[in-house]
């Protein structure tokens, strides 16, 4: 999820209207969700209109192609988020070398009153100096509305694909992010993507994406990465939340526009994504907290890290001594937690494998257990094309750019979320299921 930094009272009845989730608003709004008259709900109106620019139009094909699947049906779309990123990237519109490239969704007011869209609709982005207002060209004016659904994504990118025939695809999901909950939470459709859904999603595209990419918050985990890594080339994505001005889609049009690499734009927009954050850009990045990461990963090590992972899993349940170290609170606590204040709450604890691992390592006994750990940490760090963390610090008081490393993983404290995390590929592949168990068991969960 995008982190609201403000929570408007006017909100506060809408989202009790919508029956927002309790996980979009990391909780903000769980007590009054349903609890408004259904009569009031709002009524759909007519799409909202959008002007017709006639200064571009789409070519024959290109170099890369940016897909933005834009989930503003809840509240970011409400404060405006949605249409200030559709609108930073109109300041620099498609190229010669990129085509821009948005399924846009989103409630919105006017005046005192809620609006959203009948349907989506799918715009080519075009150059303008208006920061008020959407003016780029409508190329499918009614898709489906549901911007919770993994098929809506599916078909959003295959048709473009085949439209622009580019090069290269960078694909971005853009909404509230949960981690291994999912991603894409819309309030009018009540629908969301699990991670698995997102893996069929990406699955039923028909080529491997060059950067897949969630402007959404807590997505960079073990687990999404191994969800994805058939289907991408380099997965590019926060550890942590991630502030309400999201990306800023400027600098990332630049950097596609002047770099033909996967590996090279991920990891300069990682630079680029530290640099306005941590150096206030202008447009709402200065922000006083500095807790922002971003990293970049090559999917194509994940399989080798994934199986490092379950040997270290497998060995250190094998071990009862050091797996008593291991599983100690007093390890498992120290490690770097990501999330603000009632995200633990929520399940959405995730926290930075390597710190966890290196907290551990130089108190295993068993030689062997300490190769493999070693050589797990070496693996993670093996995936990281970069990743750039701020200078603030966690609700532990740890530094984030001392103690993160650009991949977490699910280490909940009292209970196991089983429903939820063997859905995904990574619970089958690997034994960290097994361990979360066992380690839960031990402390009598």
């Amino acid at each position: 999820m995008k982190k609201i930094s403000i929570i408007i009272l006017q909100l506060v009845a809408i989202a009790s209207v919508l029956g927002a989730q309790d996980i979009d608003l990391a909780g903000a709004f769980s007590d009054l969700s349903g609890s408004a008259d259904s009569s009031a709900i709002p009524v759909p109106g007519a799409p909202e209109a959008v002007a017709v620019s006639e200064t571009a139009q789409p070519k024959a094909s290109y170099k890369w192609l940016v897909l933005v699947f834009l989930t503003g049906t809840n509240d970011l779309g409400i404060l405006n988020y949605a249409a200030k990123d559709v609108n930073e990237m109109e300041k620099v519109g498609s190229t010669d070398k990129v085509a821009v490239v948005v399924e846009y969704n989103a409630l919105t007011q006017n005046g005192g009153d809620l609006q959203f869209q009948r349907g989506a609709k799918t715009l080519f982005i075009t150059k303008d100096n208006d920061i008020n207002a959407i003016n780029s060209t409508v190329i499918d004016p009614n898709q489906p509305g549901d911007m919770g659904s993994w098929k809506h994504l599916s078909i959003f990118a295959r048709k473009n694909i085949a439209r622009f025939k580019p090069e290269k695809v960078m694909l971005i999901v853009w909404n509230h992010g949960s981690g291994r909950l999912g991603i894409a939470f819309d309030d009018v459709s009540k629908n969301h993507m699990e991670v698995n859904q997102l893996g069929m999603a990406l699955k039923q595209i028909g080529r491997r994406i060059d950067i897949f990419a969630t402007d959404a918050c807590l997505m960079q985990m073990a687990s999404v990465v191994h969800e994805l890594k058939d289907s991408a080339d380099v997965i590019l994505g926060s550890q942590e939340v991630i502030p309400g001005p999201g990306f800023p889609y400027d600098d990332l049009i630049g950097i596609l526009d002047s770099n033909d690499s996967a590996d090279g734009a991920a990891s300069a927009f990682v630079d680029a994504y530290y640099a306005a954050y941590q150096n206030g850009k202008a447009g709402g990045y200065a922000i006083g907290n500095k807790k922002h990461t971003l990293s970049a990963i090559k999917a194509g090590k994940a399989a080798s890290f994934s199986k490092d992972l379950s040997d270290w899993a497998e060995a250190a349940m094998a071990k009862e001594e050091d797996f008593a170290t291991i599983s100690s609170e007093t390890y498992t606590e120290s490690a770097f937690y990501f999330g603000s204040s009632g995200l633990a709450e929520a399940g959405l604890r995730s926290v930075d494998l390597v710190d966890y691992l290196s907290s551990v390592k130089d108190r295993i006994k068993d030689e062997s257990l300490k190769e493999k750990t070693e050589k797990a940490i070496s693996s993670a760090k093996g995936m990281i094309i970069n990743s750039k963390a701020g200078n603030g610090t966690n609700k532990q008081g740890l530094n984030y750019n001392a103690h993160t490393n650009g991949v977490s993983i699910y280490l909940p404290l009292l209970r196991y979320n089983a429903n939820n995390y063997e859905k995904m590929s990574f619970t089958k592949d690997t034994k960290w299921d097994d361990f979360l168990r066992k380690l839960l068991s031990r402390r009598g969960n």
